[in-house]
């Protein structure tokens, strides 16, 4: 679990990064439904990452990473499930 902000073009917002494998991951923010369909997602340990909305709860996301598995996995080296990385 990590800290980040996803910023949505014209609003960032504070979030947190559960279930992270390197094609995606679940981030729990107050409002999903100010997002667009893409955004950037910052994290200070990892980087940043080009992101798309692929479902949404009341107080939670399901993202997709739009960078290659293997940049995503090198990033997150050492965090992730060995079957996931």
């Amino acid at each position: 679990m990590w800290t980040g902000r996803l910023d949505c073009g014209n609003r960032a917002v504070n979030c947190v990064l559960f279930n992270v494998s390197a094609s995606g991951a679940m981030l729990r923010l107050d409002d999903p439904d100010l997002c667009p369909s893409t955004a950037r997602l910052i994290l200070p340990r990892f980087g940043e990452f080009r992101v798309r909305n692929v479902w949404r709860g009341a107080d939670s996301m399901g993202i997709e990473f739009l960078e290659s598995p293997q940049r995503v996995a090198s990033l997150f080296r050492g965090t992730l499930p060995e079957a996931a990385a």
